[in-house]
């Protein structure tokens, strides 16, 4: 993972953040997805390293940020990202956010419009049905078998991590693999009670509250957002477009790396260049 860390603290939390200077470039930050980390941005922040100013935060609960104390919900991870960026003295910046972090980054642009200069939904938690029913509930037998996987992650061997990352993520870059695996090893399990209602609550009025370009990223099957989704949300942000990424899943970049850094680079660009 290139670039330095810093920690801020925020609350009750000590937050790491990874940093990539490219002195006079626009600042672009990267918030990840649940039970991922800063690391797994590593081979976005090599293509991207020198074209922007990266950030790259670990949320609460994950990576080398503190443990989750009492309860989380979508807001303090809002709460933590912007204090991040105030820490920073960043001005307005751009984001890019995938899945947890996608809602993070539309909830904070639509709260600190003083902050976000664009925005980059990558496959957010926008669900058709309530977040508990799209879920599937405690008999989805899927959501059931990924949290016993993170349960005895931590006890696994470093190339046992790699050998259920390679089965678990088929088709991906050799370089997505271990960040992926070892910021699962990493994270805090209570921050699982996210999932529990809190992610994609009210998303359509979150949405409605961004004022900033927006890009929403989709993909096909295995991903949260639907076209019906996508259209929805594009009609309630005037400022939004939709990249749809063809045969990519929920990981969109992971999954279609060069076809997504070309939609979201295009985008950022257009942005910039305003």
């Amino acid at each position: 993972m290139i670039g330095t860390e810093l920690h801020v603290t925020h609350d009750d939390a000590r937050l790491r953040v990874v940093l990539s200077p490219a002195a006079g470039r626009p600042t672009l930050v990267l918030l990840h997805g649940i039970t991922d980390g800063a690391a797994t941005w590593g081979r976005v922040a090599e293509r991207l390293a020198g074209c922007y100013s990266l950030v790259m935060p670990d949320a609460r609960g994950h990576g080398g940020s503190s443990r989750i104390t009492g309860s989380i919900d979508i807001e303090t991870l809002v709460d933590d990202a912007a204090a991040v960026l105030d820490h920073l003295a960043t001005g307005r910046v751009l984001v890019w956010g995938h899945s947890m972090g996608a809602e993070t980054a539309a909830r904070l642009a639509g709260a600190r419009p003083d902050l976000v200069r664009a925005a980059v939904l990558e496959d957010p938690p926008f669900h058709d049905a309530p977040p508990a029913e799209a879920a599937g509930g405690d008999d989805d037998p899927h959501l059931a078998a990924f949290v016993e996987l993170l349960h005895s992650v931590g006890d696994m061997t470093p190339e046992q991590r790699m050998a259920m990352a390679r089965a678990s993520n088929p088709g991906w870059h050799d370089d997505e693999l271990a960040p992926w695996a070892d910021t699962k090893a990493d994270f805090d399990t209570s921050a699982l009670t996210l999932l529990d209602g809190g992610l994609g609550r009210d998303w359509r009025a979150a949405v409605a509250a961004i004022a900033c370009p927006t890009l929403l990223v989709t993909g096909d099957a295995g991903a949260i957002v639907t076209p019906e989704v996508a259209a929805e949300a594009a009609a309630l942000a005037p400022a939004a477009r939709v990249a749809h990424i063809d045969c990519a899943g929920h990981s969109v970049h992971r999954d279609r790396f060069d076809a997504t850094v070309a939609a979201v680079t295009a985008f950022l660009r257009d942005v910039v260049a305003d």
